[in-house]
């Protein structure tokens, strides 16, 4: 019995850590690109909502309500291109962002075809530890690919500084384009596993504060390797579970030194784009007198 517990106990982290994996490396396409968001938990939530609408409302078959939510996520994707993205830039992204998602948290509140106040109950639960796993080798592939073409490097390039991207050559509007459907799409695939994981979906479940520990992850991990992403969403997820920490107050104050920590001493993650260090703090303590001064 014991053992049994300890199996479902940990499959249930492990399924957690998947899902938000796929939603965090949706948010990491679009970071490659400079593009500061707060709204990918938003983006899932359209493909958590489109695919219990599917399944559940219209009683389809499960894979075409995770399509849907792919679908639903790339044009939530699309409308923050054409209305805050190729507007804003910065700080002014981000709050546009944040805006976005807490707005969309009252819409769901009021539709009651999609349960208002209290979601949508009944969904299938499908998503097992082998599907989430396929999905993220895919989408693994895809962004290792990715990163070594040349839409990549123009990513990086409008990452470092829009004005020389586009005097080199860079379109601007179309890299934003595609780094915000395809980030909005990846992380609607993640909502959709999301519904599909816990059975029920209700407005809390996609506040901002979802977005926040979103972003968190690439910042953590790093936003200038894709595998990076894996670390900061492991530190999210089983961080908590490993340090016993259940109260979510408490857990808010991890996640707001985690991020003042990596602002100050690592504020290009974990990896950065010449892979793993150490801090330099650590790489003074280790090194040894015949080393010399650095």
């Amino acid at each position: 019995m014991a053992l049994d517990l300890l199996y479902l106990y940990v499959l249930d982290i492990l399924l957690e850590y998947g899902v938000f994996l796929i939603i965090a490396l949706g948010c990491y396409v679009t970071m490659m690109a400079g593009q500061l968001s707060m709204a990918h938990g938003a983006l899932a939530s359209l493909g958590a909502y489109a695919t219990a609408v599917i399944t559940v409302e219209l009683g389809l078959p499960v894979w075409l309500g995770v399509v849907a939510g792919m679908v639903a996520g790339a044009l939530g994707g699309l409308f923050m291109t054409y209305v805050v993205a190729y507007r804003l830039v910065g700080m002014y992204l981000a709050i546009a962002t944040f805006a976005f998602a807490e707005g969309l948290a009252v819409v769901y509140r009021n539709i009651e075809f999609i349960g208002g106040t209290l979601g949508i109950v009944g969904i299938p639960i499908v998503t097992s530890l082998p599907l989430v796993a396929a999905v993220i080798a895919v989408v693994s592939f895809f962004l290792w690919r990715f990163e070594k073409s040349f839409l990549g490097r123009a990513f990086r390039a409008t990452f470092d500084d829009e004005r020389i991207a586009e005097a080199m050559g860079v379109n601007l509007r179309y890299i934003k384009l595609l780094a915000w459907t395809v980030g909005g799409g990846i992380s609607g695939i993640g909502g959709a596993l999301f519904a599909h994981n816990i059975g029920i979906i209700r407005p809390d479940n996609f506040q901002v504060q979802f977005s926040v520990l979103v972003l968190l992850a690439p910042i953590i991990g790093g936003y200038t390797r894709f595998y990076g992403v894996f670390i900061g969403a492991f530190v999210i997820i089983f961080g908590p579970h490993i340090l016993n920490i259940t109260e979510p107050e408490t857990k808010t104050v991890l996640y707001g030194l985690l991020y003042i920590a990596f602002m100050l001493w690592r504020p290009d993650g974990v990896i950065d784009r010449a892979g793993f260090r150490l801090p330099k703090v650590f790489r003074l303590l280790l090194r040894t007198p015949s080393q010399g001064r650095p």
